[in-house]
């Protein structure tokens, strides 16, 4: 999966991630790009970007007691 990155230098510093990854992984973010033309993009399910409604679910963390036996 490739991660976008979004800010000031837009696509030059994704594309600038992607080649020092690819240096330091020896691989191939292009390659692997080919290598997977042919699998079809699935849709998104409904509520996989709740970031984009606006509502989400959130966890809090408590510290609780717990039995010993």
């Amino acid at each position: 999966m490739f991660v976008r990155i979004v800010g000031r230098e837009g696509d030059s510093a994704a594309r600038a991630v992607a080649e020092d990854r690819d240096k330091r992984f020896h691989v191939s973010t292009a390659g692997q790009r080919r290598k997977r033309a042919d699998i079809a993009e699935r849709p998104v399910m409904n509520g996989a970007n709740a970031w984009q409604s606006g509502t989400s679910v959130q966890l809090t963390l408590a510290e609780v007691q717990v039995k010993k036996t």
